[in-house]
């Protein structure tokens, strides 16, 4: 009799940890579920309408690491950005956003399922280097969606397959200028050090700086033309 009790209250002991290891619960217009026994936390739903979505990085205090299926389907943000932290992005999480254009994801996240099928604004997603699975139907239906990623990654693969995507090489940043001066002598550069991203990144700055300098002549060009018409 003794051991059936112990069993049966082992029993309730389990049922009463993992019931409440995961809870749903609302907070503004989030719905959530936190699993305290992995002390992480999943959104569930969004019930907002913000043009811009700013996902918060936890909920009391439980890092915000999934986003649910079907969570933000058909809200109506045109960008949506995704805290560091979170690793999943399941199954029609961000479906039918008819005016979303841009998403940023963290580096850090894993895993993409098919998230963003039919968002046909969808313009740009920049794919993190730790991304190592995409589900095929993450951008079904959203065609010339721009991928940004590091070329040679999984995210540059992963276009190859889908001809709805465009696929652009992300610039790396500078590594090393230390040896580079305001007087070196650009011309003693070995010919194969001109194609570096440093290169690449001081063509695409001075193209920026040429493009503003216009923009400036051309304004200043319209304001004296206007004093001398006045």
């Amino acid at each position: 009799m003794q051991k059936k009790l112990f069993f049966i209250t082992l029993l309730l002991l389990s049922m009463l940890v993992f019931g409440t290891s995961a809870q749903t619960k609302e907070q503004g217009d989030y719905v959530y579920k936190v699993d305290k026994l992995y002390k992480t936390c999943t959104i569930t739903e969004y019930k907002g309408d913000e043009t811009v979505i700013i996902i918060p990085e936890s909920f009391e205090g439980y890092p915000v690491t999934v986003i649910g299926e079907k969570a933000f389907m058909e809200c109506t943000a045109q960008k949506i950005i995704l805290p560091q932290g979170v690793l999943t992005i399941r199954n029609m999480a961000f479906d039918y956003c008819d005016s979303l254009t841009e998403v940023v994801l963290p580096e850090g996240l894993e895993t993409i399922g098919s998230a963003f099928a039919s968002c046909e604004y969808l313009v740009h997603v920049n794919i993190p280097d730790s991304v190592r699975y995409i589900h095929d139907d993450a951008f079904g239906g959203s065609y010339g969606v721009i991928i940004t990623a590091t070329k040679g990654r999984y995210a540059e693969t992963f276009v190859k397959r889908h001809p709805n995507l465009r696929f652009h090489a992300l610039v790396q940043e500078i590594s090393d200028t230390s040896e580079i001066s305001e007087n070196s002598d650009t011309s003693q550069i070995p010919e194969n050090s001109k194609d570096s991203s440093f290169w690449k990144y001081t063509a695409a700055v001075s193209a920026s700086v040429a493009a503003v300098f216009a923009l400036c002549t051309a304004a200043v060009c319209i304001k004296y033309a206007r004093s001398k018409k006045g």
